[in-house]
């Protein structure tokens, strides 16, 4: 009983509850009513609302009316619309605060991958390998973000690194003390020999493995080379006051032991065939061999001091060098050409000839001598011969004295058919290494090393590799190798000789898989990027070819001169009829990207339409470009919406147009949309047809957005014209080529990445031509020196390259800093996991 009377008084003071509730609900329903229901008298933050909300859910206990019901309904609304409202502005709140956190922490990422690109930069010209590592680095941090794209910073900082730091591995001599006072490279150049104060030789494989020792009789060694067979080694040095000691050592290192002779040998040289070699010896004899070993003539009579250095030329030429710094000169049958050179004061200390060595047309010779001093030699034309020091003629705050030098033979020139191009390579007392012209002209930058004295530097077999060994002991290997160049062809140098005559033009088709070259004769040939001839070459013309380009597929080119152009397809058949302006000489023509129409101008500024067949369409009747009839039209490209960008220059003035028109129309008139007062000796469309860049005549480059008509401000492209220009695939940079035959990449705000590319070497002329490979990895130019090369142009195949050069350096394979331990991470992930890049297809 006492529990059933406290479950009664429950029930009584629920039913007071619910009674007073209503109370309260019943006028607050009908004031709500009255007043046309307005949300702010609804009760969504009443605390009572949920007890009406179950009362409401309620099917055997709901006492609301219908008003009522309406009025706790639309307040259970009203509570689960604020309360949505209030996360979805919590929720923007928050993604608004994240957005900003992304766009701030994006920034610093900019900001930090900069300042990380600009000291690589700094360290580049102090310590090229920590400057290439940093740079290597950096991008692997810059990938790491995939919403920043490698920025235009680090790809140039990449570049610079892949020019300027050619160190490609750095080996120590622990095996021995002292200094690497002589090094050299076997003629299979996979072998490398150096030597040390204790007379020992030391052999390593390129890759810096360490391969063996060789014992010799203890005597310092200062100078090393192979035979040209790679059957002997020679070294020759001397001890203090000693006279200088030749020791040869057989393939598998035994120290070879000569016959008792009348005075001790003291100098070996072979000619770079290896058809001939001379020896000479203590008191002063020098004996000429075959390369059997047979004696030719004999002996040359012998100076008043010992023999200390020999060399051999292939014409038979002797020089020799002696204690008293003295070099003579015998011609192939033993006579002496000239009274003897002296390099140096005879008063000086060390005065002695180290080693000697001939250009391979004979014409220079360089001599090194025990004191460091190198001196390059060259015949008059009265056939006497003077020197300088090496380096003599340049300012000597910026050139420190070279200590040891050696030729690098242009072996392609040995039949003496063309100009030596063969270079010196020398080593300085400042612990770097340069490269020469035979006129004793320095060649690009010095290769930075350390600050120790270079001792002595060799070449590999095949030109591209320098070894230096340095006064601490030091060992370190340079690429000579322009790796951002990927192959050179010369077309000119292809053809029979039944077919040569002086290069025309030169196109390229847009995926620069096919080059075209056009002659004097009127001629048209084909080829792939292989160097190989592309079916038959055809006639165009009866005179130079003057215009030449490829169609968008490929497939057909708009070929001729300036009196007329044809449309033709690849195996030299026309396709159109003749093209003519009546009035002047045409200076452009281009076809349209799908194939059915021809734009062509003159050198009065004139345009005409044609279709593919060469009928005219229309024309423009009177000048079309602003400047009237002195201006050229120099350029037209296309756009893939019927868009047409008309560059124009006016002969000897830095002035011009470019002009827009729309060809979209059923009848498409050559009334021209907009003129800009613009200079444009070469114009080219981005991928999307949204933006024209164009080259001008003062070097610079300027963008213009084709929808709003802005003009980017100009950025300086080149010292001189611009004569190509193409945007690459993704159209996120561009690349121009100038007069000056240097090639620049930038990115759309006009930031250089990297410095101007010059030309590969014994290439001269303007760049005519310019198209990237559908990857954009390549990028193919031609010039006017009837060659084209192919280069690396995108920050993948730069940082396969840098990260390639240091494969073997310590810095990689055993990285001990927090930058080295980052760019080895980079290049094991990006490049060294990667299977070699597959040759480009071929057409």
């Amino acid at each position: 009983m006492v529990r059933g009377w406290d479950e009664l008084q429950q029930w009584i003071k629920q039913q007071q509850e619910l009674i007073t509730l209503q109370r309260l609900l019943t006028p607050a329903a009908t004031e709500w009513q009255l007043r046309q229901k307005p949300r702010s008298y609804l009760w969504y933050a009443n605390p009572r609302l949920a007890l009406l909300e179950q009362v409401l859910r309620s099917k055997t206990n709901n006492w609301l009316n219908q008003l009522e019901s309406d009025f706790v309904q639309h307040s259970v609304n009203r509570r689960k619309q604020i309360v949505l409202t209030r996360w979805s502005l919590t929720g923007l709140a928050f993604m608004i605060l994240l957005s900003t956190l992304l766009v701030i922490w994006h920034q610093l990422q900019r900001t930090w991958m900069q300042a990380y690109a600009a000291r690589a930069e700094n360290l580049l010209q102090v310590d090229p390998v920590a400057g290439m590592m940093l740079s290597i680095r950096t991008t692997g941090q810059n990938r790491a973000n995939p919403f920043l794209g490698v920025l235009s910073p680090v790809q140039a900082s990449l570049l610079n690194a892949m020019q300027l730091a050619r160190e490609s591995n750095h080996l120590q001599q622990t095996y021995t003390q002292g200094s690497a006072s002589a090094v050299a490279i076997h003629p299979n150049g996979q072998i490398m020999a150096s030597a040390g104060n204790t007379g020992q030789i030391y052999l390593w494989n390129l890759e810096g493995e360490w391969q063996g020792t060789w014992q010799g009789n203890g005597t310092l060694i200062t100078s090393l080379d192979f035979s040209p067979d790679g059957s002997l080694l020679i070294g020759s040095g001397r001890g203090d006051g000693q006279p200088p000691v030749v020791q040869v050592w057989d393939r598998s290192g035994n120290l070879i032991q000569f016959a008792q002779a009348a005075a001790p040998l003291t100098a070996v040289a072979f000619n770079l065939d290896g058809s001939q070699f001379v020896t000479g010896y203590a008191d002063g004899r020098i004996q000429r061999w075959d390369g059997q070993g047979n004696l030719v003539g004999n002996p040359l009579p012998p100076p008043a001091s010992p023999i200390t250095a020999l060399a051999l030329s292939l014409d038979g030429q002797i020089a020799s060098g002696d204690d008293l710094g003295k070099i003579q000169l015998w011609d192939s049958q033993g006579q002496p050409i000239s009274p003897p050179l002296q390099s140096q004061s005879a008063a000086e200390r060390s005065p002695a000839i180290r080693s000697l060595s001939f250009s391979p047309d004979g014409q220079h010779l360089l001599s090194n001598s025990v004191s460091g001093a190198v001196f390059l030699w060259s015949r008059r034309p009265d056939a006497g011969w003077e020197g300088l020091p090496l380096g003599a003629t340049q300012v000597s705050t910026i050139f420190s004295p070279v200590s040891h030098a050696v030729f690098r033979p242009d072996r392609s020139t040995l039949d003496r058919s063309t100009p030596d191009r063969s270079t010196i390579v020398s080593g300085g007392e400042d612990g770097t290494v340069r490269l020469w012209t035979l006129a004793g002209q320095p060649i690009g930058e010095p290769m930075l090393a350390n600050n120790d004295q270079i001792r002595s530097v060799a070449v590999s077999p095949d030109q591209q590799t320098i070894v230096s060994g340095s006064e601490d002991g030091s060992i370190r290997l340079w690429s000579l190798r322009d790796d951002n160049i990927i192959r050179i062809l010369s077309f000119q140098d292809a053809l029979p000789q039944t077919l040569k005559s002086p290069i025309g033009k030169t196109a390229l088709s847009r995926d620069g898989r096919m080059a075209a070259i056009g002659d004097a004769d009127g001629m048209v040939y084909l080829w792939d990027t292989q160097g190989k001839l592309i079916g038959q070459p055809f006639r165009v013309s009866e005179q130079e070819v003057s215009i030449l380009h490829f169609s968008e597929t490929g497939n057909e080119l708009i070929a001729g001169d300036s009196s007329s152009v044809r449309l033709w397809d690849r195996q030299g058949n026309p396709v159109s009829q003749p093209i003519r302006h009546a009035a002047t000489l045409l200076s452009e023509a281009t076809l349209s990207p799908d194939g059915e129409r021809i734009i062509s101008g003159d050198f009065n500024g004139n345009l005409a339409l044609w279709d593919r067949q060469g009928n005219l369409i229309t024309d423009s009747g009177n000048p079309a470009l602003a400047e009237r009839p002195q201006e050229t039209v120099s350029s037209i490209a296309f756009n893939a919406q019927g868009k047409v960008a008309i560059g124009g220059t006016v002969l000897g003035r830095p002035t011009g147009s470019l002009c827009l028109l729309d060809l979209r129309a059923t009848q498409p008139t050559l009334s021209l949309d907009t003129c800009h007062r613009e200079a444009s000796s070469v114009v080219a469309f981005s991928p999307d047809g949204e933006t024209v860049a164009i080259g001008g005549t003062n070097g610079s480059i300027r963008l213009l957005n084709t929808r709003t008509q802005e003009w980017s401000p100009p950025f300086r492209g080149h010292q001189q014209p611009v004569t190509a220009i193409a945007f690459s695939p993704t159209g996120d940079g561009l690349t121009s080529g100038s007069r000056d035959g240097t090639i620049r990449f930038s990115n759309l705000q006009g930031e250089p990445i990297g410095q101007p590319l010059p030309s590969p070497p014994d290439v001269t002329g303007a760049v005519t031509s310019i198209a990237f490979s559908e990857d954009g990895r390549t990028l193919t130019v031609g010039n006017a020196d009837r060659k084209v090369w192919l280069w690396q142009s995108n920050w993948r195949s730069w940082l396969q390259t840098a990260c390639n050069r240091l494969r073997y350096h310590p810095v990689m394979r055993n990285p001990q800093t927090e930058i080295n331990l980052g760019a080895s991470q980079t290049c094991r992930s990006e490049v060294f996991s990667l299977p070699d890049r597959p040759p480009e297809p071929t057409p």
